[in-house]
């Protein structure tokens, strides 16, 4: 018992040589993951979750935009990693890892620029590790919403920099942050409202939210955002795509009922989000009843920014969900806003003297304790994927895909869902099309095959429309593959049909 309270100490106070012992834990976390849950897929010889799968089909080219209603940052990185280490579960794991570890360490040095000890720091990145977001569903299924939140954690720190330096580089460098924000996704909007909003609130940083120099971020974030929101205007369609996930109904008969269960779902979500969070600080605080509550009488300016931001980032939201009648809210889109919760209540522990220090080294035991019991479940996962579309993360892609080139010749794979995306982890030049693919027609390249699990009864309408408007056909006959699958299954079918040229000859399947 002994070692492990000098462990956490050194975790809340220590470093290793200029890096804290906290946040070098942290990077040896992520780093871990980063190697062993490709070992594990090469050893089984399977694939990635749909998300994963979604990125494979874009890394084929850099564009200013893609499809899926998401803005293009995660897929740059994702490409320029691609193109420094291949086409790989690896490339693909490193993106991520990076992008938790900056969204981590960003956390911490923030904390520590808006005046925190280090103790607290570390106990709001450590706290981190409490949100089942951030220690399950980022390791095994997101993608763009793993850049919300890096990218949410770096604006963060750029706005802290701001405010302790005040010079023209640092409101350069927020601007660039919040427009790197914004690319990574449309949702951390909520987080520059709320921390411009809350600054203003607060008598301290008002000053440097008038002063002129503002303008230069302004003139930045413009400058960062004005590329992609050119395309964005002309490929309205792929904006738009997942309009439907927000669940908004236009008779205006049904809005109060619309609204009031908008506002439902706004709570579950927020809930969802934090009840973990929330639970670790009530156990904590419980577990250490017995030191004196030595609360200061006032609150600093820091934990009013941070108090405020969170407030006023989940009254908009609320207010969103009302003014657009929108009846579904995932929890993971609140992730900008409420991922400053664990930082709030490792700042509110601050304030209670010797017994929030407690507080906090129970917060900082836990997180690890989470983030180690949770690694043999990202290896079940990374081989076994789900259930439904998940499930085809366990299919053998290279073995599946020299099935289908020994059958027919293969230049591009069309597909109804994201899953086909794994076929880059066969063949890395394939080109790879699902309806969400922006220009689809004059990406697709002969030879071509359309494709479909059996769980898809039969190709997507809309997709078999936009194909014969480019001008293809279907063969005549059907081909079917066998999708070796790890575990209990036997095996799957995939059903395949040859696209042809109009006018040109037909093949068979």
């Amino acid at each position: 018992m002994h070692k492990i309270e000098e462990l956490i100490d050194w975790l809340a106070d220590e470093k290793v040589g200029w890096l804290y012992a906290a946040v070098l834990v942290v990077a040896l976390y992520f780093a871990f993951q980063t190697v062993t849950l490709p070992l594990l897929s090469a050893w089984a010889g399977n694939g990635v979750s749909v998300d994963d799968a979604e990125q494979l089909i874009y890394l084929q080219h850099l564009a200013l935009g893609y499809g899926g209603s998401q803005p293009p940052l995660y897929n740059w990185i994702a490409w320029a990693v691609s193109q420094a280490t291949g086409t790989s579960i690896t490339s693909l794991k490193l993106v991520k890892y990076v992008l938790l570890f900056v969204g981590f360490c960003s956390v911490h040095t923030a904390m520590r620029k808006l005046g925190y000890k280090q103790i607290t720091a570390a106990a709001a990145m450590l706290g981190l590790m409490t949100v089942p977001l951030l220690f399950w569903e980022a390791q095994h299924t997101l993608t763009h919403s793993v850049a919300a939140f890096a990218f949410s954690a770096v604006t963060l720190l750029a706005f802290a920099y701001l405010l302790q330096s005040r010079t023209a580089l640092g409101y350069v460098a927020f601007g660039l942050a919040a427009g790197l924000a914004m690319l990574a996704k449309f949702n951390d909007a909520l987080l520059l409202g709320a921390l411009l909003s809350a600054a203003v609130s607060v008598r301290t940083y008002r000053q440097a939210m008038v002063s002129s120099k503002m303008f230069l971020s302004l003139a930045v974030f413009v400058l960062v955002l004005t590329p992609t929101a050119i395309w964005s205007y002309g490929h309205l369609d792929a904006v738009f795509a997942r309009l439907y996930k927000f669940g908004i109904d236009d008779h205006d008969t049904r809005m109060i009922g619309l609204s009031a269960e908008g506002l439902v779902h706004a709570v579950l979500a927020t809930m969802e989000f934090s009840i973990v969070t929330l639970f670790v600080y009530a156990l904590g605080s419980a577990w250490k009843w017995k030191f004196p509550r030595l609360q200061k009488p006032v609150d600093a300016p820091s934990d009013k920014l941070l108090g405020r931001a969170l407030l006023i980032g989940i009254s908009a939201v609320l207010l969103l969900m009302l003014a657009s009648g929108s009846t579904s809210l995932r929890s993971r889109w609140l992730l900008p806003v409420l991922f400053l919760l664990p930082l709030y209540l490792a700042a509110c522990s601050e304030r209670l003297g010797e017994f929030g220090r407690e507080v906090q080294r129970f917060v900082i035991t836990v997180g690890v304790a989470i983030a180690i019991l949770t690694i043999p479940f990202t290896w079940y996962a990374q081989l076994m994927g789900g259930k439904g579309e998940s499930r085809t993360a366990r299919l053998d892609y290279r073995k599946l895909y020299r099935e289908l080139e020994a059958t027919v010749p293969v230049r591009t794979i069309v597909g109804n869902s994201f899953w086909i995306g794994n076929f880059r982890l066969a063949r890395s030049d394939l080109v790879l099309l699902v309806p969400e693919v922006p220009d689809l027609e004059e990406s697709l390249q002969e030879p071509a095959v359309l494709m479909w699990p059996e769980n898809e009864d039969n190709p997507n309408p809309a997709l078999l429309a936009r194909l014969r408007q480019a001008g293809y056909e279907l063969s005549n006959q059907i081909g079917t593959l066998t999708g070796h699958e790890l575990g209990p299954e036997s095996g799957r079918r995939i059903y395949f049909v040859h696209l042809n040229k109009r006018g040109s000859a037909r093949t068979g399947g």
